[in-house]
């Protein structure tokens, strides 16, 4: 188990989380999304953290199943009134 303060039966949810730290703070696609997640919650950010964990577990399903490259500019597309494609 990594040594990083996340307690979790399931070691593949802390590899999320970390994933998920890392881009919300230096992807700026997925810092926007979330800022914007945060303020219509309410300010309920384990909420909008859950939401983003979401995201990019279907977006790496994606990559594994077309073999496609992971793009949060598609990923958060549809939440932008874009088509994903």
């Amino acid at each position: 188990m990594l040594e990083h303060g996340l307690r979790t039966p399931y070691p593949h949810n802390a590899y999320v989380s970390l994933w998920k730290c890392r881009y919300i703070n230096f992807d700026e696609v997925t810092k926007r999304w979330y800022a914007k997640k945060v303020k219509r919650d309410g300010g309920k950010k384990r909420k909008a953290i859950v939401a983003l964990m979401r995201k990019l577990l279907s977006g790496l399903w994606r990559v594994g199943r077309d073999g496609v490259a992971f793009d949060s500019d598609k990923l958060f597309a549809k939440a932008r009134g874009h088509d994903e494609n």
